[in-house]
Protein backbone atom coordinates (compact mmCIF):
# COMPACT_ATOMS: atom_id res chain seq x y z
CA UNK A 1 0.00 0.00 0.00
CA UNK A 2 1.13 3.51 -0.73
CA UNK A 3 0.29 6.76 0.98
CA UNK A 4 -1.00 9.54 -1.23
CA UNK A 5 1.17 12.57 -0.45
CA UNK A 6 2.72 12.82 3.00
CA UNK A 7 1.45 10.43 5.62
CA UNK A 8 1.60 6.99 7.10
CA UNK A 9 -0.33 3.73 6.97
CA UNK A 10 -0.56 1.73 10.16
CA UNK A 11 -2.26 -1.48 11.13
CA UNK A 12 -3.27 -3.13 14.37
CA UNK A 13 -4.62 -6.61 14.99
CA UNK A 14 -6.00 -7.27 18.44
CA UNK A 15 -5.01 -10.42 20.31
CA UNK A 16 -7.05 -13.32 19.00
CA UNK A 17 -7.28 -11.71 15.54
CA UNK A 18 -10.99 -10.90 15.91
CA UNK A 19 -10.51 -7.13 15.49
CA UNK A 20 -8.18 -5.50 13.01
CA UNK A 21 -7.61 -1.91 11.94
CA UNK A 22 -5.84 -0.44 8.93
CA UNK A 23 -5.66 3.35 8.77
CA UNK A 24 -4.01 6.00 6.59
CA UNK A 25 -3.21 9.32 8.26
CA UNK A 26 -2.11 12.24 6.12
CA UNK A 27 0.31 14.99 7.09
CA UNK A 28 0.93 18.44 5.66
CA UNK A 29 4.72 18.13 5.60
CA UNK A 30 7.15 15.25 5.07
CA UNK A 31 9.04 16.32 8.21
CA UNK A 32 5.93 15.66 10.30
CA UNK A 33 5.84 12.00 9.27
CA UNK A 34 9.38 11.46 10.53
CA UNK A 35 8.59 12.68 14.05
CA UNK A 36 8.04 10.16 16.85
CA UNK A 37 5.00 12.12 18.06
CA UNK A 38 3.27 11.60 14.70
CA UNK A 39 4.06 7.88 14.73
CA UNK A 40 2.65 7.60 18.26
CA UNK A 41 -0.47 9.50 17.21
CA UNK A 42 -1.11 7.10 14.33
CA UNK A 43 -0.60 4.12 16.64
CA UNK A 44 -2.99 5.62 19.20
CA UNK A 45 -5.59 6.18 16.47
CA UNK A 46 -5.48 2.51 15.45
CA UNK A 47 -5.84 1.39 19.07
CA UNK A 48 -8.76 3.77 19.66
CA UNK A 49 -10.57 2.55 16.56
CA UNK A 50 -10.08 -1.07 17.62
CA UNK A 51 -11.40 -0.28 21.11
CA UNK A 52 -14.53 1.30 19.65
CA UNK A 53 -15.14 -1.80 17.53
CA UNK A 54 -17.11 -0.06 14.76
CA UNK A 55 -18.87 -2.16 12.12
CA UNK A 56 -18.83 0.56 9.46
CA UNK A 57 -17.04 3.82 8.79
CA UNK A 58 -20.15 5.89 8.07
CA UNK A 59 -23.95 5.65 8.17
CA UNK A 60 -24.08 5.07 4.43
CA UNK A 61 -22.18 1.78 4.88
CA UNK A 62 -24.59 0.32 7.45
CA UNK A 63 -26.80 -2.39 6.02
CA UNK A 64 -28.57 -4.01 9.01
CA UNK A 65 -30.45 -6.43 6.76
CA UNK A 66 -27.25 -7.83 5.26
CA UNK A 67 -26.38 -9.87 8.35
CA UNK A 68 -28.89 -11.65 10.61
CA UNK A 69 -26.63 -11.13 13.61
CA UNK A 70 -26.30 -7.40 12.95
CA UNK A 71 -30.04 -7.11 12.28
CA UNK A 72 -30.91 -8.94 15.51
CA UNK A 73 -28.45 -6.84 17.51
CA UNK A 74 -29.82 -3.65 15.97
CA UNK A 75 -33.40 -4.68 16.76
CA UNK A 76 -32.43 -5.54 20.32
CA UNK A 77 -30.67 -2.18 20.75
CA UNK A 78 -33.66 -0.34 19.32
CA UNK A 79 -36.05 -2.24 21.63
CA UNK A 80 -33.96 -1.42 24.70
CA UNK A 81 -33.77 2.23 23.65
CA UNK A 82 -37.52 2.42 23.03
CA UNK A 83 -38.24 0.98 26.48
CA UNK A 84 -36.04 3.62 28.07
CA UNK A 85 -37.45 6.50 26.03
CA UNK A 86 -41.01 5.14 25.67
CA UNK A 87 -40.76 5.80 21.93
CA UNK A 88 -40.75 9.57 22.38
CA UNK A 89 -37.70 10.31 20.26
CA UNK A 90 -37.00 7.88 17.39
CA UNK A 91 -34.30 10.16 15.93
CA UNK A 92 -32.36 9.93 19.18
CA UNK A 93 -32.65 6.13 19.13
CA UNK A 94 -31.31 6.05 15.59
CA UNK A 95 -28.45 8.31 16.67
CA UNK A 96 -27.54 5.90 19.47
CA UNK A 97 -27.53 3.02 17.00
CA UNK A 98 -25.13 4.86 14.71
CA UNK A 99 -22.91 5.79 17.65
CA UNK A 100 -22.46 2.07 18.31
CA UNK A 101 -21.97 0.94 14.72
CA UNK A 102 -20.28 3.81 12.83
CA UNK A 103 -16.74 5.06 13.39
CA UNK A 104 -17.44 8.68 12.47
CA UNK A 105 -20.45 8.83 14.82
CA UNK A 106 -18.70 7.40 17.87
CA UNK A 107 -18.20 9.78 20.76
CA UNK A 108 -14.87 9.25 22.43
Amino acid sequence: MEVTGNGMIAGYIHTGAKVGVLVEVGAGKAETVAKDEFKQLVKDITLQIAAGHPHAVSREQVAPKSSPRTRDRAQSDRLKASRRSNGKNPARRAGKFYQLYCLVDQVL
